[in-house]
């Protein structure tokens, strides 16, 4: 029996995120995009496009921060948490005035995740969920291609060649799933082929009415 698991994208968008949606659509297949601003800030027009292609096909969209900055642990520790929080509001009143600017009306984040090692420091998953009062998304299993990522053991993830796996089983039920848009920029038969073999077993949801709250783990059907 199949089981629901929760794909998401980090990073984006940029230019390449439309290959990845044309991917996901031919697979009928929703994910969650976790957004940064400063990505493509410099082609606005564009960006405006995807993110509206996001929603349109059913995605989900969640805060990634403005400019992805702190991303490893010494960086947090070194960084105020009112600064943290300003960039994720930033973050999500640059996508206010990305869409205003084109007629349109921005639904906001359905959820947030801080970039890099923020996960394991307490006091910002706090002020995400406190504070801006939206969910804190972690992830259950990491994939990449081989190579990519160190802290990814399993190579040849399935028998899917060039894919790296943070473990070497299917995800579990409601297991939520991280893969990075730009690490698949050349790599689209890799991504294909890992998604397909993914679907054998998972049956992809979209993050996109979960309750406040940090869900480090599992995340409720």
């Amino acid at each position: 029996m199949k089981v629901n698991c929760y794909l998401t994208f980090d990073d984006g968008p940029f230019s390449y995120t439309s290959t990845i949606l044309n991917i996901l659509q031919a697979k009928g297949i929703k994910a969650t995009f976790f957004l940064t601003g400063k990505s493509m800030a410099n082609s606005s027009a564009k960006q405006y496009m995807l993110v509206k292609k996001m929603i349109d096909n059913g995605h989900a969209i969640g805060n990634h921060g403005y400019d992805h900055d702190p991303m490893t642990r010494k960086g947090y520790k070194n960084s105020a948490t009112a600064d943290v929080k300003s960039d994720f509001i930033e973050n999500h009143d640059y996508f206010t005035r990305l869409f205003e600017k084109n007629h349109d009306n921005f639904p906001g984040f359905s959820c947030a995740r801080l970039p890099g090692d923020g996960r394991f420091m307490k006091r910002f998953v706090t002020m995400i969920t406190n504070d801006i009062q939206i969910a804190h998304i972690n992830w259950n299993i990491e994939f990449s291609t081989n190579g990519r990522m160190g802290h990814l053991a399993h190579k040849d993830w399935q028998g899917v060649k060039g894919v790296s796996c943070s473990k070497s089983d299917f995800p579990s039920g409601r297991d939520i799933i991280l893969l990075h848009d730009l690490h698949w920029r050349g790599k689209e038969l890799m991504l294909k082929q890992l998604l397909s073999k993914l679907q054998e077993k998972v049956i992809f949801k979209a993050l996109d009415k979960i309750p406040p709250g940090h869900h480090a783990v599992k995340q409720a059907t």
